[in-house]
């Protein structure tokens, strides 16, 4: 059976229409029906009852959906596993990490292992700080880039290797009225416009001001570090970047402050706690673990 047809199945029974369906699956409806009854003829009763009122499971359907949900997640985990399996053959390593939080000692990392490894691919992938966890779980990722905080240290599946110590600073324009303070107030930021970056910023954002009851009105998003350094610039706004990645990003039109709250975290490799990881897998680990690359060697 095309697992194809199980995703559309439980994907009308979420959206309770096979006009929904169709459209968040970007087929046609036409498609979507000749699918449901094709699937129907198969297994030899109706699944759903479709009316006015949309579509919804008949009481075989229900019985149906646990084996289909079942089916979905297990062909799922055998596509992930022998895609798993494939990189360790062809010595493919995927590191997951924080959005402009690794951007320049990562690059000397990189340099580093494939001087000592040249027959290890190592790609790097980047994401949210929340989603690491998950992505290290469902094996999309051999390790991951991280924040230390106490939510991924509850996880009993994650080992932490602590790689060096940052804190972050405030980016404003050199003609700021607070341009002259030794430490940036953060009860500031709610007095101008907040620029804000995806990843490292969206999270120091939560930890950092809104934990303290410090709401910034965010006037603007950006991926890029052009953007954002170009925006401080010229007074659209201000913003928060990790101060490690700060000292080789070309900001001489705009000055970097420290905060008035003491604040650090720590940078980790995060991996699974597992036996099954590969030779490079463990190489990668044992060559972090032994370089000691940090912020400050970079």
């Amino acid at each position: 059976m095309d697992t194809k047809v199980l995703d559309v199945l439980v994907t009308i029974v979420e959206t309770g229409s096979l006009t929904a369906a169709a459209e968040k699956l970007g087929y046609t409806q036409p498609a979507i029906t000749h699918m449901l009854k094709n699937l129907e003829a198969e297994v030899g009763f109706p699944i759903l009852v479709r009316d006015k009122r949309g579509a919804r499971l008949t009481p075989n359907g229900h019985k149906l959906m646990p084996t289909v949900y079942a089916h979905i997640k297990s062909t799922n985990n055998f596509y992930e596993k022998a895609h798993q399996i494939k990189r360790q053959n062809e010595n493919t390593l995927i590191l997951y990490t924080i959005q402009n939080l690794t951007i320049n000692w990562l690059s000397a990392v990189i340099m580093y292992f494939r001087n000592d490894f040249p027959d290890i691919t190592l790609r790097i992938d980047e994401g949210k700080i929340e989603d690491a966890e998950s992505v290290l779980d469902g094996e999309k990722a051999d390790f991951a880039i991280v924040i230390d905080n106490e939510e991924i240290r509850r996880s009993r599946k994650i080992e932490l290797i602590p790689l060096y110590e940052d804190s972050p600073v405030a980016l404003l324009p050199r003609r700021h009225p607070l341009a002259d303070v030794e430490k940036f107030p953060i009860s500031a930021f709610e007095e101008y416009p907040f620029i804000m970056q995806e990843g490292f910023t969206e999270y120091m954002y939560r930890v950092i001001l809104e934990d303290n009851g410090i709401r910034p009105s965010v006037e603007a998003t950006t991926s890029s570090d052009i953007n954002l350094v170009s925006r401080v610039y010229s007074g659209f706004g201000l913003s928060l970047r990790s101060a490690q990645t700060m000292t080789n990003i070309r900001h001489g039109s705009i000055i970097t402050k420290p905060l008035d709250i003491p604040f650090t975290y720590t940078v980790c490799i995060a991996y699974r706690k597992t036996d099954s990881l590969s030779p490079s897998a463990k190489g990668f680990i044992k060559f972090m673990t032994e370089h000691n690359i940090s912020a400050d060697k970079n």
